[in-house]
């Protein structure tokens, strides 16, 4: 069950970025001037997503 949601999750986490990535790398721009980066960054890496965005951002 936990698995069949973390992949629906990550799905939906995929598609919104693909559609918003301007604006996805945007906020992890903004997001590294702040102390929240880290945890943004982990809750990303739990999806092991983090990485592919970062390809495409910078």
């Amino acid at each position: 069950m936990y698995l069949i949601l973390t992949i629906k999750l990550h799905s939906i986490l995929e598609s919104t970025c693909s559609k918003n990535i301007k604006y996805f790398c945007r906020l992890q721009r903004n997001a590294l001037t702040l102390q929240t980066t880290y945890i943004f960054n982990k809750w990303v890496n739990k999806f092991n997503f983090y990485k592919k965005v970062n390809k495409r951002c910078f």
